[in-house]
């Protein structure tokens, strides 16, 4: 199972890769994988303007589809059930945390 650690992001964000995530606000699950690979890449969380913990995906996608945060860091598995439920403009980017 291949399972990696990604960002989703609203398809009109303007957000293509990790580096356009400097100087944004991204959310990610309280104790959860991809927060675990963001504590092993301070380099990269240290560009954004603030990382958010969420007790579950469900509050990170309203958050993103409320524009309250800018990208959703999370399994690839779960993101792709995720945008495929909500039906909703959403893309992961190609750049992957682990």
């Amino acid at each position: 199972l291949d399972n990696q650690q990604v960002f989703v992001v609203r398809a009109d964000s303007g957000i293509n890769s990790e580096k356009d995530l400097a100087g944004k606000t991204v959310d990610v699950q309280t104790d959860s994988s991809a927060e675990a690979a963001l504590k092993e890449a301070p380099e990269l969380t240290a560009t954004f303007k603030e990382l958010l913990t969420t007790a579950d995906y469900n509050t990170a996608f309203m958050d993103l589809e409320q524009g309250a945060v800018d990208a959703i860091a999370m399994d690839v598995i779960v993101a792709g059930y995720q945008i495929q439920q909500r039906n909703a403009d959403f893309k992961i980017l190609d750049d992957s945390l682990s």
